[in-house]
């Protein structure tokens, strides 16, 4: 029983970082395949092949709130990898900014 438990809390250890921290949803190594910018607060994206960018919302849009203090260093990676065809992984909190999902983070593969 012991080497159980001391089991299921090395995977707890190991699964937790790849989880955001704040809830919300998770996707890994996906492409952009639309970026939005308009006079509204926040910058739009899609991912390839995500058909609900989080379950608080029905739809595939991820907001990025102009408000978020890394909002130029996200949009920043957006672009970059939209123009050179990288993929990226993009955390949601759980929230909706501008009517969709908004996103927390974001990172180059």
């Amino acid at each position: 029983m012991k080497i159980f438990k001391i089991c299921t809390a090395a995977v707890g250890v190991l699964v937790a970082p790849l989880s955001p921290a704040w809830g919300g949803q998770w996707w890994t190594g996906k492409y952009i395949s639309q970026i939005q910018f308009d006079e509204r607060a926040c910058a739009f994206f899609l991912l390839d092949g995500v058909p609900n960018s989080d379950p608080v919302v029905t739809g595939d849009w991820f907001a990025l709130p102009k408000s978020a203090t890394n909002y130029q260093e996200m949009v920043s990676i957006l672009l970059s990898a939209k123009l050179s065809r990288q993929t990226v992984d993009v955390g949601t909190d759980g929230t909706t900014s501008c009517g969709w999902a908004t996103v927390k983070q974001i990172n180059l593969r």
